[in-house]
């Protein structure tokens, strides 16, 4: 990777970054937990036969 490809890919970074604060990527992250946990749960509880997904 040349020097300014990774200049620009920082930048682009940066941005990203910028835009965001703890309690954006503190919600980002809980609410990627709770996708990963409620379909189980579901399924879990009322039988793979019963759902309606």
């Amino acid at each position: 990777m040349t020097s300014e490809e990774q200049a620009t890919r920082m930048r682009a970074m940066r941005k990203v970054v910028a835009g965001r604060n703890v309690f954006n990527w503190a919600s980002d992250i809980l609410e990627g937990l709770e996708s990963l946990w409620t379909r189980p749960l579901l399924y879990s509880v009322r039988g793979w036969e019963e759902t309606s997904v």
